[in-house]
């Protein structure tokens, strides 16, 4: 039978003793915890050195892989030198492994958990290999190392920022006693919020040992998300009382009682017979799956509702809109010369959050939150101007929703018009943008479905509406497009309008190809046929100009427009 025992800096009102079984063979597994006292674990070291398989090292570490660079504490390393006979586990190797599979398993599992989300690291230094991992799914990150080392109300925000945070304090930090880089264990216990809230507000994501979350975080965290290391049934219940909506544990339970990652590491040594520096990656890998070890979720509060976060781009529809905020009120009445300057100038402005909307829930309990971002471009200014000028502050907008947790940006009015309806957006994007054409044309045509029912338009057995005549303006267009090959499956003979010939008869072709009983005539003008038609529907934005004369057509037709004519 295998002997560990783990020798911790943490409270000794914690210890356990027990003999298990791991992969077929015998364990016997003691924790001695020293109350914070240095000291006492060294000479806990010296006294079980030669006499068990592996000593494992609990709330002690002393290296840390930041970047290329390796930093060693000095007074940690001081404690694993006091070990001459039996090797020491501390956790290192495994922790990165099992941290960033715990990352990747768990987003692929709970459905994009971690994209695009706030993300909050109470120690970057501690756990800098799992964010690296969780920089492959987002890049909104805040940690709080500056808060926790030198109590300063300052958050880092990038891995960048994090990496040279530790080159700059790291060779100071461990010099100094490991209380004071690392306070574990001995006043961990104790809660001990750290001097700012925003941060924990802003987060979705809460990450660090379970210590830290215990003695830093504020007293309630609503419906955040905590991953941590282990935690038992008491830490379960007060996370449960601090509002915590789901638990993630990095740390395998491979016994009925809760282990540290140490304990996990020189179970792992014990069985393979290897000191832990030996172990190889390909060693742990196969451990892992043939122990089928998996991350745990655990949810507090009962089994959670699922929240969506999105965000739309809009714009102001004319330079009158403009003057209805109360900043540019006093203008409305001001020379057309003013108005005019003023409205070139917000062309330029950043996207700017206009609203936050809430409350938003689905019949089956499903929760939405977005964003509404404005732009302050008029559609006069983005039409007279390089699509790439539109583009520049889509893609300043698309960033900023990342940083809010958005998963989606829709884009609004102009915005899904100017170029190319977003592809551009899209590629420059890290997150999904849609130009929401597909939802359009499928509710236009519902609703223009629905008005000709009431109209007395009759429908035969095989969908088809013998006898009438639809026309589709701004048949070019990506929602036009869409309407006008539908519709042609149901109508005898439909009417294309569009400024452009030579896209008129490309869509005509495809038409006739796809539907070839329906007859189809293309005009740039829809007046042209507008006194023939019992369906018009118009997908375009004539930006000031008559769509349609009205007084052509007619009488009893049905008209659904899909767009706003300014």
């Amino acid at each position: 039978m295998k002997k560990i025992v783990s020798v911790s800096l943490g409270k000794a009102e914690h210890d356990y003793e027990f003999t298990g079984n791991f992969l077929g063979k015998k364990f016997q597994v003691k924790r001695i915890g020293c109350d914070g006292n240095i000291d006492l674990v060294k000479k806990r070291i010296k006294e079980y050195d030669g006499q068990v398989d592996v000593i494992g090292l609990g709330g002690i570490s002393a290296y840390f892989k930041i970047g290329s660079t390796v930093h060693i504490h000095q007074e940690a390393q001081s404690v694993i030198k006091q070990a001459k006979k039996t090797p020491i586990a501390d956790g290192r190797g495994l922790k990165s492994i099992l941290q960033g599979w715990t990352v990747r398993s768990i987003n692929q599992r709970l459905k994009d958990l971690f994209n695009y989300e706030n993300v909050l690291f109470l120690s970057g230094v501690a756990q800098y290999e799992m964010a690296q991992v969780m920089q492959e799914y987002t890049n909104n990150f805040s940690f709080c190392d500056p808060l926790i080392h030198f109590n300063t109300p300052y958050v880092l925000d990038s891995i960048n920022a994090l990496e040279y945070y530790a080159a700059a304090s790291m060779p100071v930090l461990t010099r100094l006693p490991y209380s004071w880089f690392y306070p574990k264990g001995w006043d961990g216990d104790q809660w001990k919020p750290l001097l700012i809230n925003k941060p924990f507000e802003k987060a979705e994501i809460i990450i660090g040992d379970y210590t830290y979350i215990r003695h830093y975080t504020p007293s309630m965290l609503p419906n955040k998300i905590v991953v941590t290391d282990s935690v038992d049934d008491a830490g379960i219940a007060l996370l449960k009382k601090r509002g915590v909506r789901t638990i993630i544990t990095t740390v395998p339970d491979l016994f009925k009682q809760r282990v540290d990652i140490n304990v996990v590491h020189a179970l792992f040594a014990a069985f393979l017979d290897k000191k832990p520096q030996e172990i190889t990656e390909n060693d742990y890998l196969e451990i892992i799956d043939r122990a089928n070890i998996e991350p745990k979720v655990i949810y507090p509060q009962g089994a959670p509702k699922e929240k969506h976060k999105f965000a739309f781009v809009i714009h102001p529809l004319s330079r009158r809109y403009l003057f209805k905020h109360p900043y540019l009120k006093w203008m409305q009445d001001a020379p057309k010369q003013l108005q005019q300057l003023v409205e070139t100038t917000m062309a330029y402005s950043p996207p700017f959050i206009y609203s936050h909307v809430t409350g938003i829930k689905s019949p089956q309990g499903v929760e939405a939150e977005g964003w509404l971002i404005a732009l302050g471009a008029t559609p006069e200014e983005m039409m007279s101007r390089d699509p790439e000028f539109t583009y520049k502050r889509l893609e300043e907008a698309s960033r900023m929703a990342e940083k809010l947790g958005a998963k989606i940006m829709g884009l609004g009015a102009f915005t899904k018009i100017v170029g190319d309806a977003g592809i551009t957006v899209s590629k420059r994007s890290r997150i999904p943008i849609t130009s929401g054409n597909s939802c359009t044309a499928s509710a236009t045509l519902w609703a223009a479905n629905e008005a000709c029912k009431k109209m007395g338009m009759k429908i035969d057995s095989k969908g088809h509406a013998a006898g009438y005549r639809a026309m589709v303006v701004g048949a070019t267009g990506a929602i036009g497009a869409v309407c006008s090959r539908l519709l042609a499956l149901i109508f005898p003979e439909i009417v294309l309008v569009a400024p452009r010939g030579d896209k008129l008869l490309e869509l005509k072709m495809s038409i006739e190809r796809d539907s070839p009983r329906t007859k189809v005539h293309i005009t740039t003008s829809a007046n042209t046929f507008a006194d023939q038609m019992d369906l018009i529907v118009t997908t375009t934005s004539a930006r000031g100009k008559k769509v349609i004369d009205m007084m052509k057509i007619k009488p009893g037709a049905v008209i659904c427009d899909c767009a706003r004519p300014l």
